[in-house]
């Protein structure tokens, strides 16, 4: 069966058509890039779900090379978006975010910007898996706050887990998307017994550039609500 996100692919990065990716998209790449300014360990890095890479963009921004970094995606037109970078020494692959092509310990550094499509425990599991001891996963997804909202949550610390898209055609689109609450989302990466969450950053609605804003974040006029949540986790060892 063909995946919604590559039904989705060749309009999925049309800004006027989907300002909510575009403007989550935003969010978690400055959350990324913060991050990525201390990170000082070397060695391999991946980007799950990689669609248009933000982690080979913020790289090739620092001049940093890209010759062991990996790019997956399960979507082979989304993973085409990234095809640019495979002339700079990126490894492009088409995989599934719950079976990684690596070896255990392999990854010092992975990046799953906006990862709640795969936001589930076998994801967590295998990530448990192909980190390297003391490495990092840099994770964002919509802010809880925001899909509560705009998803009518129940207050049980879940919202409805589809996203829907309207594409040209007239076709709507559902496509998976994993959206916890905090204290949940600790709890899921917790429960792989050997990754910690070793900080939290919220992009808010005030720091998106304001134009073209989508009508799905203008829920609330609180100009602190959180659109992008991001979670730094850590392997133990």
């Amino acid at each position: 069966m063909t995946s919604a996100y590559e039904l989705l692919a060749a309009e999925y990065y049309d800004a006027t058509r989907h300002p909510t990716s575009a403007n989550f998209r935003v969010a978690s790449k400055e959350i990324v890039r913060a991050w990525l300014a201390d990170y000082s360990r070397t060695g391999d890095s991946c980007e799950i779900g990689c669609g248009m890479s933000v982690l080979a963009e913020l790289l090739q921004e620092r001049k940093l090379p890209l010759s062991q970094v990996h790019l997956i995606d399960s979507s082979p037109s989304m993973l085409q978006y990234s095809s640019k970078w495979a002339a700079k020494g990126a490894l492009l692959t088409v995989a599934d975010a719950t079976r990684l092509p690596f070896e255990n310990d392999a990854i010092d550094l992975g990046v799953a910007s906006l990862g709640d499509p795969y936001n589930e425990p076998a994801f967590w599991a295998e990530i448990s898996r192909v980190l390297a001891p003391g490495g990092s996963l840099l994770f964002t997804t919509p802010s809880y706050e925001w899909a509560s909202l705009y998803r009518r949550g129940n207050g049980t610390g879940s919202v409805p887990s589809t996203a829907e898209f309207a594409l040209l055609n007239g076709s709507l689109i559902s496509a998976p998307s994993i959206i916890l609450a905090a204290d949940s989302q600790i709890s899921l990466i917790d429960d792989t017994k050997n990754l910690k969450v070793s900080d939290t950053k919220a992009y808010t609605f005030s720091q998106l550039p304001q134009r073209n804003i989508s009508p799905k974040l203008l829920v609330t006029m609180d100009a602190d609500l959180p659109v992008v949540t991001g979670y730094r986790v850590q392997k133990l060892g």
